[in-house]
């Protein structure tokens, strides 16, 4: 801990030594000690700062524990008397005031749940807690009660309001509910890991893109350096330690072996959250399937590559074909030049006839090579204008 008045010293000593040497000491002594005091003022508004987070809790959960309204009851569920907080004296004085349990306006589950709660609390003198709803055609409105066990074989009921706290928890059930309806049908895993614990935990629709039977003696973590390939095993523990020290979205691919001896491609998000000082304290990540999107990947790239050498072969017969023509047609121009102006006697003109023969044939098989040549790069350009 750094002392003000160190510093203060420290400022003063300055000041009074002149020489180059001492001075500079000086300075890194100062800079040494206002950096401790930095240190020591950070720690102290961390601590502060959690310190007052955590009063504030003990705030809140003080608050809730008040009670909106209180009454008596006999063991029999009769009403005997009551005690309200104004602001609340409207919304109970007409549901409960002067009412006994079998007139209460709930619902005959909730008059069961209610007087087996003021049985337990008087028989085994034990807090019970009943939450129900109260039938309102204009609203919903639902109430916590707490039964206190009381004297002569009675109860007191205290009611307390948690309408909204019903109503998030009601709508926190409908948005998990179409999230699962959502990932099941879209066969996603979802996975979190508590990085301070080390606890991984599973939904059941990961452990059905593995194929890994729940229940299963295996943690995991165990679970996936087994069915994870070495080398994406390797990759996936590598970004899992950069997502701790920094980062908070983060991708990663794998191959996974299946029970049947399937390879699968999976794809891997997840995101990581920080406490205030940066520290990774979870992840939370989905898993989705995509081997046949790599198949589709792998079958575009290896047509586009047979498009590649096909329109290279059909180039290189086009260039071979012009190449050959020309001095071919030189040939047979001379030769018919040639017998037209000579005469030749039988053998000599066989011969001529066969290069004759020979010539044109092999002009004939280029300019049929050149129209398939013409009509496949033609056929191909069509076929990629549709696609």
């Amino acid at each position: 801990m750094v002392d003000i008045d160190e510093i203060l010293s420290t400022i003063l000593d300055l000041k009074k030594n002149e020489s180059g040497k001492t001075k500079g000491v000086l300075i890194n002594h100062l800079i040494k000690q206002v950096n401790h005091l930095h240190s020591d003022y950070s720690d102290n508004i961390q601590e502060y700062q959690e310190r007052s987070d955590e009063a504030a809790r003990k705030h809140s959960s003080l608050i809730d524990a008040i009670p909106d309204f209180i009454f008596r009851m006999d063991h029999k569920g009769i009403y005997i008397d009551h005690k309200s907080n104004d602001s609340y004296k409207g919304q109970f004085e007409k549901k409960f005031i002067g009412k006994s349990l079998d007139d209460l306006d709930i619902s005959l589950k909730a008059k069961v749940r209610l007087a087996g709660a003021i049985k337990k609390a008087i028989t085994k003198q034990q807090i019970q807690t009943v939450e129900f709803q109260l039938l309102d055609n204009n609203e919903e409105f639902y109430v916590e009660c707490r039964v206190v066990a009381g004297r002569k074989e009675e109860v007191i009921c205290m009611l307390r309001d948690i309408t909204v706290k019903k109503k998030s928890e009601i709508l926190l059930n409908e948005t998990h509910n179409r999230l699962f309806l959502a990932t099941n049908a879209a066969k996603i895993g979802i996975w979190e890991w508590n990085v301070i614990d080390d606890n991984w935990i599973w939904d059941n629709s990961l452990y059905e893109l593995f194929q890994v039977q729940m229940g299963n003696d295996l943690e995991p973590l165990r679970i996936l350096e087994k069915i994870i390939e070495k080398k994406g095993l390797s990759r996936f523990y590598m970004i899992l330690e950069e997502a701790k020290i920094m980062g908070e979205d983060f991708h990663v691919q794998f191959r996974i072996a299946r029970n049947n001896g399937e390879m699968r491609d999976i794809s891997c998000n997840f995101q990581v959250y920080r406490n205030r000082r940066g520290v990774a304290t979870k992840m939370i990540g989905v898993c989705w399937d995509v081997t046949n999107q790599n198949r589709i990947l792998k079958l575009k790239e290896e047509k586009e590559l047979a498009l590649k050498e096909s329109n290279f072969k059909d180039q290189f017969l086009a260039n071979m074909s012009h190449e050959i023509r020309t001095p071919l047609n030189g040939i047979i121009g001379m030769l018919d030049v040639y017998t037209s102006s000579n005469e030749f006697n039988k053998e000599q003109g066989e011969q001529v006839e066969i290069i004759q023969g020979s010539a044109n044939s092999l002009r004939q098989s280029m300019n049929y090579k050149r129209y398939v040549s013409n009509r496949q790069s033609s056929k191909i350009t069509s076929n990629q204008s549709n696609a």
